[in-house]
């Protein structure tokens, strides 16, 4: 029978008039209210159409009147079971307190309803207060009955409300904490992709250092520097779309190449569309392609061909990247492959998907992940 109780409420419109405070407070006060008039007007239909059957007439105003007097005592005691249940919401989730609660609901509300609808008879009749300790004494079992069911049920529903709204709070703690890790743990590997990132880029210009070609070197740098700003500047929270990670993509791979030299060569199949209006993930595609660079150019001294692809469709972006196997790579850790799957779970969960293609003369991996955008 309850309607609401307590509750935090949601913030107006910023074009709309702020409700003010007083109000906002008063709100779940007044729908309790309402719930108690609403039920007092259906007793009160209920009742005048009964008497109608049994050839009676009771003036519906008159009688509705009545039972909205007679019906404040419960619109007290909900009002004061959602301020105490809101209060010590933890405390009274312990069954001591919950039936402690409970008696002192009975013991005060009870008296004070049968007390209430006596007196509303009295001046209803026209009748003295004098006679109050009589029409007391002849307040029928069922009548008293009856109110122990209605304070009862008022407390049932404000307890089960509380319990409800105990647990949904619980429920988004819960949630909110598992958010809060995710983010965490996605923040963590992001910062763990651009030392590991860094660390491969500096090896190639410490190769090309080895070789003596200041020129190549200088190119090396400036490379880098790009390559950096843009690792800095999504890790301060900058969106990255994946036209962002696709020139990030190009620029490492012109560093790598300055290394290789001619033993590296690519080949770009990428469709044509405004890549800018697809979000993705910042770092995704470069450990797809330091993975290609280790398995198909460093072991050997051959002439390798990476392809890349990348092309949209239905709502999904698919990356392959592939080369063949030359020669017998040496063992990696693989920390960029993995990595990179487990912020796929984090991000996109069984939606995204990393797969690898691999034998003795070809690797292949590509990626397959929801992005957002028009098609």
């Amino acid at each position: 029978m309850m309607i609401d109780a307590i509750a935090v409420p949601q913030a107006a419109p910023a074009s709309a008039w702020p409700a003010p405070r007083a109000l906002r407070a008063w709100r779940p006060c007044l729908l309790i209210l309402l719930g108690w008039q609403l039920l007092a007007l259906l007793e009160a239909l209920a009742r005048a159409i009964d008497a109608s059957h049994a050839g009676r007439a009771l003036p519906l105003p008159a009688l509705l009147s009545t039972l909205m007097l007679q019906y404040l005592p419960l619109v007290c005691n909900s009002w004061l079971l959602a301020l105490v249940f809101h209060r010590w919401p933890q405390r009274l989730a312990r069954r001591s307190a919950l039936l402690l609660a409970l008696v002192l609901s009975m013991a005060v509300f009870l008296p004070l309803l049968t007390g209430v609808d006596i007196l509303v008879v009295l001046l209803r009749d026209g009748r003295p207060l004098a006679d109050f300790p009589a029409m007391l004494d002849q307040v029928g079992r069922m009548t008293w009955w009856y109110n122990v069911f209605v304070v009862g049920l008022a407390f049932l529903a404000q307890a089960g409300y509380s319990a409800w709204r105990r647990g949904r709070q619980q429920e988004l703690s819960a949630q909110r904490a598992q958010t809060e890790h995710l983010q965490l743990r996605l923040g963590l590997l992001q910062g763990q992709l651009k030392p590991h990132f860094l660390f491969n880029a500096l090896n190639s210009i410490s190769a090309l250092v080895r070789t003596a070609d200041p020129a190549l070197a200088d190119q090396a740098l400036g490379h880098l520097e790009q390559l950096l700003n843009y690792a800095l500047a999504v890790g301060q929270g900058k969106p990255a779309s994946v036209a962002d990670e696709l020139h990030f993509l190009r620029g490492y791979l012109a560093l790598q190449s300055l290394r290789y030299g001619d033993r590296m060569q690519l080949d770009w199949a990428i469709e044509q569309r405004d890549w800018s209006r697809h979000a993705c993930p910042p770092l995704l595609f470069q450990p797809l392609a330091e993975n290609a660079v280790h398995h198909g150019v460093e072991a050997h001294q051959q002439p390798c061909r990476i392809h890349i692809g990348l092309e949209y469709a239905a709502g999904m972006l698919r990356l392959r990247i592939a080369n063949p196997v030359l020669a017998a790579s040496r063992a990696g850790t693989g920390l960029g492959l993995s990595m990179t799957r487990e912020r796929l779970d984090i991000l996109y969960g069984p939606r995204a998907e990393l797969n690898i293609d691999a034998d003795e003369h070809h690797y292949a991996i590509e990626l397959r992940f929801p992005v957002d955008g028009p098609a």
